[in-house]
């Protein structure tokens, strides 16, 4: 599992208005959503908000903008600013959050120092919507001249979305790591006290009666609100060797209230006896919605998804599908918070196991009562569809699961929050959301 030190960078390219006497201008901050590449720029906490200049809206020529436009910035005190087309893009994340006043009126410049644009020489002085400085950031106007013409980006104004831009669909992809951050504890650490980390994860140990229990709160910590995470504890001994990773959570957003009386818990288990001399390594993988959304567009393009009605759901329209396994499970994470583009991303990395070393396929543990622990194919407890004569879901309560019948035989009965769709090989490649629980969640 990749790890990394946790660190934060505002990447912004300032330029300071020193070239000549400027001219004041009031400008306003738009009230309108604005969305870059499918994500909602978040205009109220912006540090360099999206302005308003006679009617036009102006974006921000930051070094993270810029880039998530598929631009290059150079900027020195000769030649002043220089923008052009690059043959990549990053995924655009917020990185420093203010509070401003939507609607309210700010004071901007007209920029006086040269700017050259594709090579070619802006004479902003005669231009009937001119390059604005604000907060010490060069703004441009979102034109048709300028987006689509010099920027070769996409834009349009919907009523009831407002202003949506989209990249050149060809340029690569640059998806940013992911944040982590992780905590080394002990059984004697935890039996003690809980422990706080980094003011945003708070640990602690239950007794329970046939297992011990590893409760990890993910609230305290309001610079991740809206973060997109996973949360996992992998397990070592006094060697150092890898025991099994515990993939506790995934598909949650983090929601903060400054402290950790109603916080997010994930349990861990482990057998009583079996891992005493282990330590354990307690890990949150952040991913912006950013990030999140990019990655699943990027890496799991292959999978698609549809909703699924419980009450009509059969063996006839799983095979229609072409599903040749099949396995299902809880709804997971914070269904009530992920965007519904993200819903089938968080079931698909849902499937629980452990990753060995060198393969892609995922493990399950067994645990053997000498303490030793083994891992099996998770693909040998996915249902096989040829061995099927119906399957049905009998009942509207939550815990009513997906029945599997051979003949008269019932074989096994599944979560149905989530049914998840392999191939011959047991490569997933749909997922089905159960409709009537997805509202029902998101409604309670």
């Amino acid at each position: 599992m990749k790890r990394i030190v946790f660190i934060v960078m505002l990447l912004v390219l300032l330029i300071p208005a020193t070239f000549a006497e400027t001219k004041e201008v009031e400008v306003i901050l738009p009230e309108f959503d604005i969305t870059i590449n499918g994500n909602v720029i978040d205009n109220r906490t912006e540090k360099f908000p999206f302005i308003q200049y006679k009617g036009i809206t102006y974006i921000p020529m930051t070094w993270d903008l810029s880039f998530a436009l598929g631009l290059e910035l150079k900027w020195n005190d000769v030649d002043g600013l220089k923008v052009s087309k690059k043959d990549k893009m990053q995924v655009y994340v917020q990185k420093e959050k203010v509070l401003n006043n939507l609607g309210g009126q700010y004071d901007a410049t007209i920029v006086t120092f040269p700017v050259i644009v594709n090579g070619e020489i802006i004479d902003n002085l005669s231009a009937d919507y001119p390059l604005l400085n604000f907060r010490n950031i060069t703004y441009f106007p979102m034109t048709y001249d300028y987006m689509v013409g010099e920027f070769g980006a996409g834009y349009k104004w919907e009523n009831a979305t407002g202003l949506k831009v989209s990249v050149d669909p060809t340029l690569e992809v640059f998806i940013p790591e992911p944040y982590y951050v992780q905590l080394k504890v002990t059984d004697a650490e935890l039996e003690e006290k809980g422990l706080l980390f980094n003011e945003m994860l708070y640990i602690e140990r239950e007794d329970g009666s046939d297992n011990d229990y590893v409760k990890v709160y993910t609230n305290l910590n309001n610079n991740y609100d809206g973060y997109y995470y996973n949360v996992n504890i992998t397990y070592y001994d006094k060697n150092d060797k890898v025991l099994y990773i515990d993939p506790l959570s995934s598909g949650n957003i983090y929601e903060s209230n400054g402290g950790k009386s109603i916080a997010s818990i994930h349990n861990g288990i482990f057998r009583k006896g079996m891992l005493k001399e282990a330590y354990k390594v307690i890990e949150v993988e952040f991913l912006p919605i950013s990030i999140a959304r990019a990655d699943f567009k990027k890496n799991y393009n292959q999978i698609s998804y549809a909703y699924f009605d419980q009450d009509t759901i059969d063996l006839e329209y799983i095979k229609s599908l072409g599903a040749k396994y099949i396995d299902g499970d809880f709804l997971v994470g914070s269904i009530h918070l992920i965007p519904d583009d993200l819903l089938p991303y968080a079931a698909a990395l849902s499937e629980q196991g452990y990753k060995k070393e060198g393969s892609d396929d995922l493990y399950q543990i067994n645990y053997y009562s000498d303490g030793e622990v083994k891992f099996v194919d998770v693909g040998d407890d996915y249902v096989q569809v040829s061995k099927l004569t119906k399957l049905f879901v009998k009942g509207d309560e939550l815990n009513d699961g997906l029945k599997c019948y051979a003949g008269e035989r019932l074989i096994e009965e599944m979560n149905k929050g989530v049914i998840r769709l392999y191939d011959k090989d047991k490569k997933l490649f749909k997922v089905l959301l159960n409709k009537e629980e997805v509202d029902r969640v998101r409604n309670y």
